[in-house]
């Protein structure tokens, strides 16, 4: 979801930010090796954003941030699972749902942080989330700042969002 976030109600700006987006097998394939290597060849800060999933998934591309020091700020929107089938038809089925198609990963972000040697920091909501962002940019090494969202909040605001533009239509 937070790719798709970012396209579907990203801000037009006059001067917009180059976002790059992976999309491996199963779209979240490569996800955090990608955001190292696109940071290695940029003059620029590089923010990496994922889910919780897809920090998972890619978690042995951390051992990056020891090895090499490319530095890197990953923004982390923790929703407790794949929060992407929500949206979906299955996300009704309570027998195996969350076990088998959210799949949450159980996983403590704090204690990732400290395994792979990155800068942790808990952001409670969207102003303390700018204020780690503006701060990560200027460290030289990966931060992994860690933002919890609410699942079925996250659905009802993309429903009154595109209730919204339908009615406008």
């Amino acid at each position: 979801m937070p790719i798709r976030d970012v396209e579907w109600f990203a801000p037009v700006r006059d001067s917009p930010a180059r976002v790059l987006a992976n999309r491996g097998a199963n779209g979240i394939d490569g996800t955090i090796a990608t955001a190292y290597g696109v940071s290695a060849m940029s003059a620029g800060p590089t923010v990496l954003l994922v889910g919780d999933v897809t920090l998972a998934h890619d978690i042995g591309s951390l051992l990056t941030a020891r090895r090499t020091g490319i530095p890197l700020t990953i923004v982390l929107l923790d929703n407790g699972g794949g929060g992407i089938f929500d949206f979906l038809p299955v996300s009704g089925e309570q027998d195996a749902y969350e076990a088998h198609v959210l799949t949450p990963t159980g996983l403590d972000p704090e204690k990732v942080a400290d395994l792979y040697g990155l800068a942790y920091q808990p952001v409670p909501d969207l102003a303390a989330l700018k204020l780690a962002l503006e701060a990560s940019l200027e460290f030289h090494g990966t931060a992994l700042l860690h933002l919890r969202t609410d699942r079925a909040r996250n659905v009802e605001l993309h429903r009154q969002v595109w209730d919204a533009v339908a009615a406008v239509l």
